[in-house]
């Protein structure tokens, strides 16, 4: 498996919010900055940014956004699909989280 999969696997035993992966995600699509030295080095394209995100979500490690009683998300998060997430971020119908680099270094 690709090491960025492993490096979020083994940091995250119980989980990222969805939230909190889709801004890993999309940071990682426009820099690997933030990322350790040794996951800097290999270039992480879309499609590994896919796959690495969907088998986490197969691994039950992404942790959906709850539902209450009246059928409402406790936060306003619409899940997108890992396919679709740059699509929806160039079209400017999600946004970067500036502060989410603060908070990156508590998931990988």
């Amino acid at each position: 498996m690709i090491p960025l999969y492993e490096a979020i696997r083994s940091r995250n035993p119980r989980g990222l919010p969805y939230g909190e992966a889709v801004q890993f995600f999309l940071w990682a699509f426009c820099t690997t900055g933030f990322l350790p030295e040794n996951l800097r080095s290999d270039p992480i394209g879309k499609e590994q940014l896919i796959e690495v995100f969907e088998a986490l979500t197969a691994d039950g490690l992404i942790l959906q956004p709850r539902v209450t009683g009246d059928g409402l998300s406790h936060k306003s998060t619409t899940v997108v699909s890992w396919a679709d997430l740059v699509g929806e971020f160039l079209s400017e119908r999600i946004q970067l989280d500036e502060g989410f680099l603060e908070r990156a270094q508590k998931y990988i």
